[in-house]
């Protein structure tokens, strides 16, 4: 999450982590197209509609994703609250508290009137009757791309980064922004 932030999102005005929408992400491996679009045609079906769809296989010129190709598909996710209805953020904030409590204990200080506010808003606030709603990510490659896909993730993550240090901190999980190269299109 921290590499679409500081690398898709570097020049989005704040608040950054807003625009990483679908922090839900799966794939599923598919031998043939017709068997691809069968399960896109079920998500499709099963989430009531795509929201977003993005089709590596519909571009001409492959050569800005290094020639990967996917169906990227957005699915919206909603869970059911106790009272059959869409889970809404109230609901949530209550029947969570102590997590909620345990997140903010573990924290600083200077950060305990920010995380108050931000629970008070679902609990009792603008956002207490609001559905809890999820944009999950769905990618679907043919088997044959995910083994490409597989095989070049270390090339790929070698190439975005600008230094060997870049490279460490990207292994461990410690990304920075200064650590990229360049910016995807």
């Amino acid at each position: 999450m921290y590499n679409k932030l500081w690398f898709d999102h570097r020049d989005v005005g704040a608040p950054r982590p807003s625009k990483n929408v679908d922090v839900v992400r799966s794939f599923c491996s598919l031998d043939t197209p017709d068997e691809l679009k069968a399960v896109y045609d079920a998500l499709d079906k099963a989430f009531g509609g795509v929201k977003l769809c993005k089709n590596g296989f519909a571009d001409a010129d492959a050569s800005e994703s290094s020639h990967y190709r996917a169906v990227y598909a957005i699915v919206e996710f909603g869970a059911t609250g106790t009272n059959g209805g869409p889970l809404t953020y109230g609901e949530m904030a209550h029947a969570q508290e102590k997590v909620w409590q345990d997140f903010r204990d573990k924290k600083d200080r200077l950060e305990h009137a920010s995380i108050d506010r931000a629970i008070s808003w679902m609990r009792d606030g603008p956002l207490k009757a609001a559905p809890v709603l999820m944009y999950c990510e769905v990618q679907l490659l043919l088997e044959d791309y995910r083994k490409v896909r597989d095989a070049m993730h270390l090339f790929y993550n070698v190439k975005r980064c600008a230094t060997t240090g870049a490279l460490w901190r990207q292994m461990a999980g410690r990304v920075q922004p200064k650590d990229f190269a360049y910016k995807s299109g």
